[in-house]
């Protein structure tokens, strides 16, 4: 792992509230996800962390790309959360890059099977005919 991923990884759990924390107040339930092949400036990041709690429809995720464009974690949306499946849904909104080109809104999907602790990872940008997808996986790091 290079130096720029450490920091990442270390930034991202500063920023997320701590795990003794969450263990007092039965809260929040961190996870990292690897995602296959993705690199640095893919659309979708290789790491991916998740912040949720059991029974809200509430949610925190940080990667590469929050990272470039907003500097900390955002907020997203639990679509589905029981023993099976975990489904989180976020929106990166008014994405301007330095050239010019941009995106008014990109839509992303996490999908995890806590069984088999596999995940998919899909992106589409508004008005755009293309989307990104991913697979890999991902582990709980708060329990």
């Amino acid at each position: 792992m290079n130096t720029f991923f450490k920091c990442l990884a270390v930034a991202a759990v500063a920023a997320l509230p701590s795990v003794a924390q969450a263990a007092k107040t039965k809260g929040p339930i961190e996870m990292v996800c690897k995602v296959k092949g993705a690199e640095a400036g893919d659309w979708i990041s290789p790491d991916i962390l998740v912040q949720w709690t059991p029974g809200s429809k509430n949610a925190k995720v940080y990667d590469l790309v929050i990272e470039y464009f907003y500097g900390e974690p955002i907020d997203a949306k639990v679509i589905r959360d029981d023993k099976h499946i975990l489904s989180v849904d976020w929106v990166l909104r008014n994405i301007r890059e330095p050239d010019g080109f941009s995106i008014d809104v990109f839509t992303y999907n996490l999908r995890y099977n806590k069984k088999t602790q596999k995940a998919t990872f899909n992106a589409r940008p508004n008005d755009f005919l293309n989307k990104f997808g991913g697979r890999g996986t991902c582990a709980e790091v708060s329990k």
